[in-house]
């Protein structure tokens, strides 16, 4: 049986096949955000600042479409694609493809062997490498790493990669593989405040005025007190990386009693103990935990 993301990959390479000439010959610049955490924070974030940039022009997707498919999406500009809408496929078969402008992507998740997919046809302008993690929680994370080099390694010329001081992993990989990149400076407490730093630093590089930073938050990390509870609520700690994040902001949080609530992660190709065994210790600061899903998962 073929898998969703099999399925996608050969979708998107049908397109190609068929407009092969148009979509790998627009006047575009990618800027591909990849990682194992923070991709869609840093991709939005920029995107919502350098709007209101009026000199160039910036692209990106309103939803998460972050696979072979939403790069041609990305590229045609079609926001709201669906695979049960007729008129969606329409646009994707006569759309034209954006011209001379900033398109701004994810790839590379843990779990993706996207990246190489890319390459066969496009060479980025801009990569920025968000948070990695050296955790094997993942059968291709190994792959990921690497496929990650080879996507530093073809930039185009006077292009720029950005990463920041405290990820060690991408660090050490970029030496290793003698890359030339851009350290950025930023805390390392604030998941929010790397896209900030990345914008004043490209911002200063392309000789734009300094825009003003818009943070994406939606449907992400979110905090609500009421009647003397505080309820952090973290929507995607699907990484060892985002969980120890979201742990950290709960356990220095306020507060006598503690209680976290972990839902069954959706089926992916990774085993759940890696991703939580090297947060027992810290899982102990918990009053309480509760499992919801298949008790099985939870086994370990």
């Amino acid at each position: 049986i073929m898998s969703k993301s099999t399925l996608i990959r050969c979708i998107a390479s049908l397109v190609l096949l068929l407009r092969s000439y148009s979509l790998t010959n627009s006047k575009i610049k990618w800027v591909v955000c990849s990682g194992s955490v923070g991709k869609t924070i840093m991709r939005r974030s920029l995107f919502l600042s350098l709007t209101e940039i009026k000199t160039d022009r910036f692209i990106t997707l309103n939803s998460d479409y972050c696979n072979e498919l939403g790069v041609i999406c990305s590229l045609l500009n079609i926001q709201n694609f669906s695979v049960f809408s007729i008129q969606s496929w329409i646009d994707i078969f006569t759309k034209q493809p954006i011209q001379d402008s900033y398109v701004l992507i994810e790839l590379g998740a843990d779990f993706r062997l996207d990246i190489d997919w890319f390459l066969k046809r496009w060479s980025p302008s801009i990569v920025i490498l968000t948070m990695g993690t050296d955790f094997s929680w993942t059968k291709q994370i190994e792959a990921v790493l690497n496929s990650r080099i080879r996507l530093c390694r073809s930039i185009l010329p006077n292009g720029k990669i950005y990463v920041s001081e405290h990820d060690d992993i991408h660090l050490s990989l970029l030496e290793s593989a003698n890359v030339i990149f851009n350290k950025v400076f930023n805390n390392k407490n604030d998941v929010y405040s790397y896209p900030q730093v990345v914008l004043k630093e490209w911002s200063h590089e392309g000789g734009w005025e300094k825009p003003t930073f818009i943070s994406f938050k939606e449907n992400r990390l979110q905090i609500t007190k009421f009647g003397g509870f505080t309820m952090i609520k973290d929507v995607y700690k699907v990484t060892p990386a985002c969980f120890a994040y979201f742990l950290k902001q709960v356990l220095h949080s306020g507060g006598d009693t503690k209680i976290l609530i972990i839902t069954e992660i959706r089926p992916l190709e990774f085993s759940i103990s890696n991703l939580y065994k090297n947060f027992l210790a810290d899982m102990e600061g918990f009053n309480k935990i509760y499992f919801y899903g298949n008790e099985d998962v939870f086994d370990f």
